[in-house]
């Protein structure tokens, strides 16, 4: 998975130290409700 120049395995989002979602480039772990919206659009 590529964002801008870097290169990443996986992305963790954690709220108080707890793991909320776990995205790789194979799959999208939700967790509690929570949603994880990858999106490339520009924010004007």
């Amino acid at each position: 998975m590529k964002i801008g120049e870097n290169e990443f395995k996986k992305i963790i989002i954690t709220k108080d130290d707890e793991v909320i979602a776990v995205i790789s480039d194979k799959e999208l772990i939700e967790h509690d409700g929570y949603k994880v919206i990858l999106d490339n659009k520009e924010v004007k």
